[in-house]
């Protein structure tokens, strides 16, 4: 036992003594369920009556227990202010005094809220999502071309104006002279073909390939140039800049200092595991409610 222990010991004894001497000591109310699986143990036990040759073969008899089982098995446990969670799940507090004062308080309130505000109040951190980012990255990078293909979004979500290149090509195929009849503009089928509406996909230099062009020009340095209105280029360009999204680092040097984007998004969620341990309280508050203060009340 080194003399730095010794100290540490000492200082934080001293420490406690001084802050902790005012305490008074009262009794918390708690409130604790253990969850677990079980199995059914079914047991089979043979009978017989008499001796050879008087011998009779009596039905088996059967019986069967529920075994328990502990696999995924936790524990909830309320304080006021508090919900814990422990077991094979590992260790998850949720901590809101004015939400759970009370035990019922605090089951219903946890069944009412978001898996990421109630992970919020845990000591749970947001970690980088790479694949996140990716997508939000690739989204950014269509998102202008889509707009000039489908027309600019209007004030509903799915809902486009009549002035996207999907729209003129459409008016275009129905203006196609049938069966020789030619229409006023056109003075043959060829003429017809030669007036077909420009895409996104015929003009590099439309403004909705903006990010596209950065993109390329980053990755094109020392390789020849991509043409980024062909998909097979696109998807080229993308393998090149997947590396770079692989710590948030390198995703944010990326995206700010090789790429100029002043805000760059860079993506944060809660780990797939506190998700769980969250489903699994928000599971058992409900079989709490559900047994404890009554159907009707769970419905409502």
């Amino acid at each position: 036992m080194g003399r730095e222990y010794k100290q540490r010991r000492a200082e934080a004894t001293a420490d406690a003594a001084k802050y902790l001497a005012n305490h008074v000591m009262i009794e918390e109310p708690v409130k604790s369920f253990r969850f677990h699986m079980h199995y059914v143990d079914k047991k089979v036990t043979k009978r017989q009556e008499g001796s050879y040759p008087f011998l009779r073969i009596l039905p088996p008899v059967e019986a069967a227990k529920f075994a328990y089982n502990s696999t995924y098995a936790y524990t909830l446990t309320w304080t006021p202010g508090h919900m814990t969670i422990v077991g094979d799940l590992g260790q998850l507090t949720v901590v809101h005094y004015h939400a759970m004062q009370t035990f019922e308080e605090a089951c219903r309130w946890l069944q009412s809220c978001d898996f990421d505000y109630l992970l919020s109040k845990t000591n749970e951190q947001q970690e980088y999502d790479r694949d996140a980012t990716l997508d939000h990255f690739k989204k950014e990078l269509n998102e202008g071309v889509i707009d000039h293909l489908l027309g600019t979004p209007g004030w509903g979500r799915d809902k486009r104006r009549d002035n996207g290149d999907i729209q003129e090509l459409r008016a275009w195929i129905k203006q196609r002279p049938l069966e020789g009849q030619l229409n006023e503009e056109d003075e043959d089928e060829q003429a017809w073909l030669e007036n077909r509406p420009l895409t996104a996909f015929d003009d590099k230099d439309r403004d909705c390939w903006d990010r596209w062009k950065k993109v390329t020009e980053f990755v094109s340095v020392y390789q020849e140039q991509y043409d980024y209105t062909k998909a097979s280029d696109r998807r080229a360009i993308l393998d090149e800049v997947e590396h770079h999204f692989e710590t948030e680092h390198d995703a944010a040097e990326f995206l700010w200092r090789d790429l100029s984007d002043s805000e760059p998004c860079i993506c944060r969620e809660y780990r797939h595991h506190a998700f769980f341990q969250i489903a699994a309280i928000q599971h058992g508050t409900h079989m709490i409610l559900d047994r404890h203060f009554g159907r009707e009340k769970v419905a409502a």
